[in-house]
């Protein structure tokens, strides 16, 4: 009597040609078979699973995108949490509730997820689950007790700019290194940038004054200060890799909403970007920059915009479904960008190469309660996670258990 075949008992270089065949539904089948099948098409997903295309949210192709995820993806889970992103399906915390109403604003690493309210910074350890929220990393709190509105994370240095005008600065170098600079400006400290190197540190005010200095071994060199003064209420600045500083102000004392300086020149020269269908009071509220000539932003006008400083315009133009103005933006450096939305916790995701919205999330934190609309003040996300604040909530969607938590089965997604 001879005994039955089975598929597992062919070598491995055959297994592997035979899965490249398999479509990924029946992958996702393959992978919860038998421990051998699972490890094959793990180890081997580069040579099983090809893309036809880039796969959104987790191409992981981008060196600065990858540096804030939280692990790497084979390629089988990047198709499999791609496909849960586009479906809205995903398993939602709403964490660190606070009574009182605050703006917050959240940077994303690897590691750490750092959080502003009120007139504190925390750093929250990240794990499998979003992040660990029983006890905060560290701390960091100065004297003033002025709100943050916005901050910046680069090489071991924190800067925020506060509401009384005072520029904080922290080292992390040096936990107790905490530099508080007094009347930096006369009104709002409304955004703040570092360069690449964290040597440069650019701020504006809600009155059009942009503040540039000068930092070494964190110690700002006084004599290097240089002011800009900026023909309309700033509300965001960025500096690029080649220190160009775009500003993007309110849109109501100037025809353009949209500046661009050399900072490396002496007579700070700036160039103005004008929308063809310009509204007054079409204000810029998040910029990123996409390369030496490209930027994104978004705000008032309820349009994400690509914008080529080749051409002194927006090539791109993405319209929000419901009209609503876009508080905050995020980027993959590839072909997704989520937007954040003025009310009901509402995020769009987006893939640059079609038209159309490609997904909504909102947050549960904001659909409960007789209060519960509220903009998504801050954004950020990696390929598994996506982390955003409201008045009073940390929201955390986790695309890539949504699987464990509701199906044993991989193809329940497909």
């Amino acid at each position: 009597m001879t005994s039955g075949f089975s598929l597992d008992q062919l070598s491995t270089e055959l297994l592997i040609k035979i899965f490249s065949y398999v479509d990924i539904k029946d992958l996702c089948h393959l992978i919860v078979t038998c421990k051998r099948f699972k490890e094959i098409i793990s180890t081997w997903d580069k040579v099983i699973v090809k893309f036809k295309r880039l796969p959104a949210v987790t191409n992981q192709t981008n060196e600065i995108f990858l540096s804030r995820c939280f692990k790497r993806l084979n390629n089988l889970d990047k198709l499999r949490i791609s496909k849960n992103w586009q479906m809205a399906r995903y398993c939602e915390s709403n964490l660190l509730y606070s009574r009182k109403k605050y703006i917050p604003y959240l940077k994303i690493s690897d590691r750490f997820l750092w959080m502003s309210r009120g007139d504190e910074i925390k750093c929250y350890q990240r794990n499998e689950t979003g992040i660990i929220t029983e006890k905060s990393f560290y701390t960091l709190k100065g004297a003033t007790n002025a709100d943050i509105v916005n901050f910046q994370l680069r090489n071991n240095l924190i800067v925020g700019g506060l509401r009384d005008g005072t520029m904080r600065i922290h080292d992390l170098k040096n936990r107790n290194a905490i530099y508080e600079l007094d009347n930096w400006h006369h009104t709002d400290i409304n955004s703040v940038d570092i360069d690449r190197f964290g040597c440069i540190i650019v701020s504006g005010e809600r009155n059009g004054i942009i503040n540039i200095v000068k930092i070494l071994d964190g110690q700002l060199i006084n004599d290097s200060l240089t002011k800009i003064v900026c023909p309309d209420r700033i509300w965001k600045i960025s500096l690029s890799d080649e220190n160009k500083l775009a500003v993007g102000t309110s849109g109501n004392e100037h025809p353009s909403s949209l500046f661009i300086y050399d900072i490396t020149r002496q007579n700070k020269d700036h160039v103005e970007l004008f929308n063809e269908n310009r509204v007054v009071g079409s204000g810029i509220l998040d910029i990123r920059w996409d390369g030496p000539q490209i930027l994104w932003t978004c705000g008032y006008d309820s349009v994400l915009k690509r914008w080529d400083l080749r051409t002194g315009k927006s090539e791109q133009n993405f319209f929000d479904p419901f009209g609503s103005v876009l508080y905050c933006l995020d980027y993959d450096y590839v072909n997704t960008i989520m937007t954040g939305v003025n009310m009901h916790g509402r995020i769009v995701l987006w893939d640059i190469r079609q038209r159309r919205a490609v997904q909504m999330y909102y947050m549960e934190s904001c659909r409960r309660g007789y209060n519960g609309s509220s903009p998504v003040y801050s954004l950020a996300f990696d390929s598994e996670f996506l982390f955003s604040t409201t008045d009073k909530h940390l929201n955390v969607l986790n695309f890539s258990s949504y699987d464990q938590t509701h199906s044993n089965d991989y193809t329940f997604f497909f």
